[in-house]
């Protein structure tokens, strides 16, 4: 799912939810959760099924990504 929906699927906005996912992928947090390939279509992809599945660690995940922003 691209960035767009996914940002709605999850309740943020897309910018916020671009930077924490550019986030992860600095950190290597989260790898199953969201693909990023500058040759596909989306580009920043999510994996909603892995995200559904895994819900605490992604909550945890931006909880903890939220507080250092804070």
């Amino acid at each position: 799912m691209g960035s767009t929906r996914a940002a709605a699927w999850v309740g943020m906005s897309r910018p916020l939810l671009r930077t924490f996912l550019l986030h992860c992928r600095h950190e290597g947090k989260l790898p199953e959760a969201w693909d990023h390939d500058p040759e596909r279509r989306p580009v920043l992809a999510l994996n909603t099924e892995h995200i559904y599945e895994h819900w605490d660690d992604w909550s945890a995940a931006y909880a903890a990504w939220r507080g250092r922003r804070h």
